[in-house]
């Protein structure tokens, strides 16, 4: 009975300890929580949201992105025949760069309003540039409090760059779980001095200009070839994600409308490709000439052939733009996907993301 008793007062002294470490500096050293909702100074039946919620995911005197998400307002006690949903999602999502106007919160919400005129109606943003599923899952429980009548997640686009992606300089860590695991570990006071205590060791690049310019900063891998390890590391990041945070809605009896993500694909070069040859450019005027169709079509078969073998992006935009001047759209929206796919600079949802990826998750 004694060797089992010491045992637990053995492996209880750590945590113990660490308990009133954690104490001690939150009385010391106060900090403010940054939540995403707060009351709203000027009314408090109100919440309104963080508008620098993005601080959150920096150590406090870092360079932050000037990436603000929109106020949004809604009532501290919802009404009891009151709609409520909530929209979580990256800059799309959000109306970038129209703002409230043009995004879903705004345009659903007017919808609403519209159609049940006797019910008050309130679509809350959450949406904002330069983040993935990681700010999705994080802002789910702050989400569930506010107990909505259901969530929409328009996201995708930036799981590879955006913030804590895997080809992000603000990757937290190669594994999902130890991000995740570093993300809880950020509402520590100890841990948020260490981190503060590390920046002063190692001073931060600074950051500038607006949340399209900081996307352009923070991507470290900007050639993601398609099925690479950091290609898969990216899929398996938004599936891991998003299956906890479906999870967690659906423990909460909260639906959830999952949305495939657009793109544009005809009027949207590949950021990042191999460069035309010499040999294929030849191939590509010589296409644009020809005008007998037999050889129009055996011309542009052998370039899908090299485009396909070669994974060359720029090469499947080029025969796009072709099929889509020929006015055989079928053929030319197959080339766009394939250029999309093959972008090396992954500033674009792949398809497994927008469509398999989304289902298998939902479905599970």
């Amino acid at each position: 009975m004694q060797r089992p008793l010491f045992w637990l007062i053995a492996l209880s002294l750590p945590l113990l300890l660490f308990l009133l470490l954690e104490g001690a500096v939150r009385l010391l050293f106060p900090a403010q929580p940054l939540p995403l909702f707060k009351p709203y100074p000027a009314n408090p039946a109100y919440l309104v949201t963080e508008t620098q919620i993005v601080k959150r995911y920096f150590p406090a005197g870092a360079a932050v992105p000037r990436v603000e998400l929109e106020p949004s307002f809604v009532l501290a006690q919802k009404p009891a025949n009151g709609l409520r949903l909530v929209v979580q999602g990256g800059s799309t999502a959000a109306g970038y760069p129209y703002g409230m106007g043009a995004a879903l919160a705004g345009m659903l919400e007017q919808r609403l309003r519209r159609t049940f005129p006797e019910r008050p109606v309130e679509v809350v943003n959450t949406a904002l540039s330069a983040v993935n599923s990681y700010t999705l899952l994080d802002f789910s429980d702050e989400i569930i409090a506010l107990k909505p009548d259901a969530v929409l997640i328009y996201a995708g686009h930036n799981e590879y760059l955006g913030l804590l992606g895997v080809g992000s300089n603000y990757l937290a860590a190669r594994s999902p779980r130890l991000s995740r695991w570093l993300l809880s570990l950020r509402q520590l006071r100890s841990f948020q001095l260490l981190e503060q205590g590390y920046l002063q060791l190692r001073p931060p690049a600074q950051i500038n200009g607006s949340s399209r310019t900081f996307m352009a900063q923070v991507a470290r891998d900007k050639a993601i070839a398609l099925d690479s390890p950091t290609y898969q590391a990216g899929l398996t990041q938004f599936q891991a994600n998003m299956s906890r945070l479906l999870a967690r809605y659906r423990a909460a009896g909260i639906p959830v409308y999952l949305s495939t993500i657009a793109s544009n694909l005809a009027d949207q070069p590949p950021f990042q490709s191999e460069p035309l040859t010499a040999q294929q450019q030849q191939q590509l005027l010589q296409l644009s000439q020809l005008r007998e169709p037999a050889a129009q079509q055996a011309l542009a078969a052998a370039l899908q052939q090299t485009a396909a073998t070669t994974g060359h992006a720029l090469l499947h935009y080029q025969l796009g733009q072709w099929y889509r001047q020929q006015q055989q759209f079928a053929e030319a929206k197959v080339q766009f996907i394939q250029a999309r796919e093959h972008d090396l600079l992954r500033f674009r949802a792949p398809l497994a993301t927008t469509t398999g990826i989304v289902c298998r998750t939902y479905l599970s």
